[in-house]
């Protein structure tokens, strides 16, 4: 199932699918079509499914994946793919503060925001929202912007800078003097 879409600068559309557990339907993952070929980018498992898509202006594209099981969806990190190179960030490799990336998008400086949890435990931990600005990771704890229980689903920035958030029960912005 295509579940996300983004296209970069030179018309490249980048395709992230989804797999259904249930139906032991592992065919899914990244790829590309540049208008006349399709590329399939990794292989393995921590390629099954793509949870968010982000280019930013650099042309860098930035992919959250995930291991779905049956019981519980497994982050496998943030990717990005830069002139053809894909480079993780994980919890064993950077300050990245949660290993399931569910949503990510571009700020008008460049940095990134996206929705973080934890699921080293084998069971989700929703963590908040982290910003990466190439170099630093900082984490906005959930707890911090909407109710103890709550979980963030998805984020947009506005124009003004102000971050959207879409949880289960509504919707948060959260603006930065």
């Amino acid at each position: 199932m295509i579940e996300h879409l983004a296209v970069d600068s030179s018309g490249r559309v980048w395709i992230g699918s989804g797999s259904k557990p249930y139906y032991r339907d592992w065919e899914t993952g990244l790829c590309s079509f540049d208008g006349s070929t399709f590329t399939l980018h990794g292989s393995g498992e921590s390629f099954i499914n793509v949870n968010c898509l982000a280019v930013d202006a650099e042309d860098r594209v930035w992919v959250g994946f995930s291991e779905p099981t049956e019981d519980v969806e497994l982050g496998s990190g943030l990717a990005c793919i830069e002139a053809g190179k894909m480079t993780f960030h994980t919890t064993r490799n950077s300050a990245i503060p949660g290993d399931l990336v569910t949503d990510i998008c571009v700020a008008q400086d460049g940095s990134l925001w996206m929705v973080v949890s934890d699921t080293s435990y084998g069971h989700r931990l929703q963590l908040g929202l982290a910003n990466f600005d190439g170099r630093n990771w900082k984490l906005l704890p959930i707890q911090d912007f909407t109710d103890e229980y709550e979980y963030a689903d998805t984020i947009a920035i506005d124009p003004e800078g102000k971050l959207w958030v879409g949880t289960y029960d509504g919707v948060y912005v959260i603006s930065f003097p």
